[in-house]
């Protein structure tokens, strides 16, 4: 059997890959206003924040389409009782309002879970001129491992352990200036309140898509009171939490890994808060690295890092 190594280099998609049944797409998306606008809604926030005026838009309203990519062969993860476990993003370059993306994925293996198969989708979106604008890792877990999945060693964990820290206060401006950063310091918190229209629009109610992020019943009978927020719908906060600090260079430079360690329930207020783990400087430029987490009045729902230079 082939394994897959742990530490592989990323993956691009060619057109040797066409005939690949390991290898989706590729499939063009226009980010138009329309998207902005719906980015926007289902993340609570101001459209200033997903598209600035100069027209460079969050590579992060890519996301939902680099997760979902495989879903032109696999039924969806949902309907087949898997969860999202891990998301881990790198941005490379803004999206500009208009622009036609080009989005391809692969299967990256999988490995034994302790509840079934941990299944690594590689992903990209590349621009209309050939440019990388971001990669992501996905791991789910499902009931049995795709029969196009090479098998894998499993995935690292975190680049350290996260304890989530004590509410701060909210914040007041865009950023903070670079001079104050230190180690240790907790960032302003941010908090939003995830309704179920938004929840619902995210994961697909727009095509009339039933599943445990749209449908009451659905999510019942996979155990939980009501309807639950993607894990992907959670990096959307977490994006706008670090361009918050970081501006727009998160969307040049911004990479970030989190785990998905409890559901977060549709109609909930979700905190996203974060803490200053180092300041180190490569190749010239400051780079900072944060721990971050986002939970709700109930649980710490995600934990993860996240690094940019400032």
């Amino acid at each position: 059997m082939t394994t897959v190594s742990a530490d592989s280099a990323p993956w691009e998609w060619s057109l040797e890959d066409l005939d690949d049944p390991a290898v989706f797409g590729p499939r063009d998306l226009l980010v138009d206003r329309a998207l902005v606008r719906q980015h926007a809604y289902v993340h609570g926030t101001a459209e200033d924040l997903v598209c600035v005026s100069t027209g460079e838009v969050t590579p992060m309203v890519l996301a939902s389409r680099l997760l979902r990519i495989y879903e032109e062969r696999h039924q969806r993860h949902a309907e087949v009782g898997g969860l999202h476990l891990r998301e881990a993003l790198t941005f490379s370059s803004p999206v500009w309002l208009g622009e036609n993306v080009t989005i391809a994925g692969r299967f990256g293996g999988w490995y034994e879970g302790r509840n079934g198969a941990c299944v690594v989708l590689d992903s990209e979106a590349r621009g209309a001129d050939g440019r990388l604008i971001a990669r992501a890792r996905t791991t789910e877990l499902l009931p049995e491992p795709p029969s196009e999945a090479p098998h894998r060693q499993p995935m690292p964990g975190l680049a350290r352990k996260v304890v989530p820290g004590p509410s701060s206060q909210g914040w007041a401006g865009a950023g903070l200036p670079p001079r104050h950063v230190s180690v240790g310091m907790t960032l302003p918190s941010m908090w939003r309140h995830l309704e179920q229209g938004q929840v619902s629009l995210y994961s697909g109610s727009a095509s009339f898509e039933r599943n445990l992020h749209t449908d009451a019943t659905e999510a019942r009978e996979r155990g939980y009171p009501r309807p639950i927020a993607q894990g992907m719908h959670l990096c959307g906060l977490v994006d706008e939490f670090c361009l918050r600090f970081f501006g727009t260079r998160w969307w040049m430079f911004g990479q970030f890994d989190v785990r998905f360690v409890a559901p977060t329930l549709a109609d909930t207020t979700v905190e996203v808060g974060a803490r200053v783990a180092g300041v180190r400087h490569d190749e010239g430029v400051r780079v900072v690295d944060l721990e971050l987490w986002t939970r709700t009045p109930d649980a710490v729902v995600m934990v993860g890092v996240a690094s940019a230079p400032i």
